[in-house]
């Protein structure tokens, strides 16, 4: 079984959260010839709806609902995109066309825009179709036969094909995508590596635009595929990273994960691709290694997480100040989660001794709290009581802090696997994608949900979290209420004397920043006509949260 461990804490909020979530529902694809299932990337739409890209090898039952038996293609190999329900009933599946003239295929990023579009990227060299129809009509081809380009595709929300580009050269060395992010207006940007003397053509037009070899890139193209800009690290021979290593805020500014030689490098781009700053961690003479695996930004304010492994000593202030930590290992075991603002000052750092991988995109929000999903080994303490054990090598686990660093709770699963990624869902639920090597049962909760993998097995779990609202004595204790309730323009909050001066923040139920404030007198108006309707969490310090709805 599984090890749970939870620090309660006096503190409402915490208490709330410290509850155990249980497991909706959780898949692995099953089927007599299936022997290999890896999912890439996986995101929700604003319905709940769980899009994923992945890969199977063999046949199988692809459909999680008992009902109906949904089976992949008799080929060796089936890439596919699906739409699931957060409920578990497949609502459709849909194939690349891949053939023996191609010879590597792989997906680096998935996205879903605000007109709940989806928007692929990866990296292939052959002969794709990416129309994903059984007749399959659009067909990419790569400029060279063993080298490959990067290809950014886009889809409707029903996986209906709307266009695909493919960039690279005849006769250029290869070039590869590694992540993709979405600023505001829904352009694309693409992190990738160009190597050589970077003369690759980025620009799907006549018109040729050039990558910066031997460095990073970052290239933005518009929601119709046409070429906009492209910048660079300024960190020479720094390279992208293979994961979710850029992230957008809602100011239009990029953040870009880089690494050279174990250092890691941030850097801020405008909307326009300014390159505003590159600033590093680590120091590869003296063993101090950084290998980032995720990287998160807080949309409203450009502040940003960064969680990843490193080894011997580093400073993970890249600024004037010191902030040393040294690893138990020098060869990535320990693992960190770091904060920064919107111009890379340390915040906090939190460093987690033991075997500790975080996943390709595992770090979201939650409610106004950070979640990160990965693997670990043996014992490994997360702060504040959170001790999760397991007696298998590499086992998934879950931990969720608040946004000082603080763990709030955390678990783990007792079988070999990982969680690679998680994406907040509605109604307070998250989905979690990875993989199996064993029998384990992925419910955290005193019920059990057991799944059976038969090799190196890929799955999808929805679990669900307790709401965090405080209680009516909290509540009554520091004279909290808001008025009106269900809000319209504005709304009253009424505090008493001891919060003025105190912090307050709304988020959506995704976890997403909507606004905050200080409280500066014992009733404060705050402005929430520029809102959407829906329900809401207003946070007051960090010991109180109460629910509200805008109409």
């Amino acid at each position: 079984m599984k090890n749970l461990y939870i620090l309660l804490f006096f503190c409402v909020n915490t208490a709330l959260f410290a509850q155990q979530p249980s497991c909706d529902w959780a898949y692995i694809p099953v089927g007599a010839a299936q022997t290999y299932h890896t999912i890439y990337y996986a995101a929700t739409d604003a319905s709940g709806n769980i899009v994923e890209l992945g890969k199977m090898m063999g046949r199988a039952d692809m459909n999680p609902a008992p009902a109906d038996t949904v089976l992949s293609p008799a080929s060796s190999f089936n890439f596919y995109l699906s739409k699931t329900s957060n409920s578990g009933n497949l609502l459709w599946i849909k194939y690349f066309g891949y053939n023996g003239i191609t010879s590597f295929f792989e997906f680096t990023g998935l996205k879903i825009n605000t007109n709940n579009e989806i928007v692929v990227a990866g990296n292939y060299y052959g002969l794709i179709d990416f129309d994903l129809s059984a007749t399959g009509v659009d067909t990419l081809r790569s400029h060279e036969r063993t080298y490959p380009d990067f290809f950014v595709a886009k889809y409707d929300a029903a996986g209906g094909y709307q266009w695909a580009k493919s960039f690279g050269d005849a006769g250029s060395p290869d070039i590869k995508s590694q992540a993709i992010a979405l600023l505001p207006n829904n352009n694309i940007v693409v992190a990738i590596n160009p190597t050589g003397s970077g003369a690759t053509d980025l620009d799907p037009s006549a018109a040729i635009h050039g990558t910066i070899g031997s460095n990073g890139n970052l290239v933005c193209y518009s929601p119709q595929g046409q070429y906009v800009w492209n910048a660079h690290t300024g960190t020479l021979y720094s390279q992208t990273v293979p994961n979710n290593s850029v992230e957008c805020d809602d100011w239009g500014n990029a953040y870009l994960m880089t690494v050279a030689y174990y250092k890691l490098t941030v850097s801020k781009f405008t909307l326009l691709g300014v390159n505003l700053w590159d600033k590093t961690i680590g120091d590869f003479p003296s063993g101090g290694r950084v290998n980032p695996q995720s990287i998160l930004v807080e949309k409203a304010t450009g502040s940003f997480y960064v969680a990843g492994t490193f080894g011997g000593t580093v400073d993970f202030d890249p600024n004037a100040g010191v902030t040393n930590r040294s690893a138990s290992s020098g060869n990535y075991q320990d693992g960190f989660i770091a904060k920064y603002d919107t111009d890379m000052n340390l915040l906090w750092v939190n460093t987690y001794t033991g075997k500790i991988n975080f996943g390709s995109d595992a770090l979201d929000f939650d409610n106004g709290e950070i979640v990160a999903v990965g693997d670990f080994t043996s014992t490994v303490d997360f702060g504040n009581g959170t001790i999760l054990n397991t007696a298998s090598s590499l086992s998934p686990f879950y931990i969720r802090m608040n946004s000082a660093g603080v763990t709030q709770t955390g678990f783990s699963l007792q079988g070999v696997g990982r969680f690679g990624t998680i994406n907040t869902n509605i109604n307070h639920k998250s989905v979690l994608t990875g993989y199996l090597v064993s029998t384990t049962d992925v419910d955290p909760s005193p019920a059990n949900l057991t799944l059976t993998a038969t090799a190196t097995n890929a799955f999808t779990g929805v679990y669900q979290f307790p709401i965090p609202v405080s209680t009516t004595t909290e509540i009554a204790k520091n004279n909290i209420s808001v008025s009106p309730n269900p809000m319209h323009e504005s709304l009253n909050l009424h505090v008493a004397e001891s919060l003025i001066n105190t912090d307050y923040a709304l988020y959506n139920t995704l976890g997403s920043f909507i606004l905050k404030g200080k409280i500066k007198a014992e009733t404060t108006n705050i402005r929430t006509d520029n809102i959407a309707a829906g329900v809401y969490f207003l946070h007051i310090g960090e010991n109180a949260v109460l629910k509200l709805v805008k109409e």
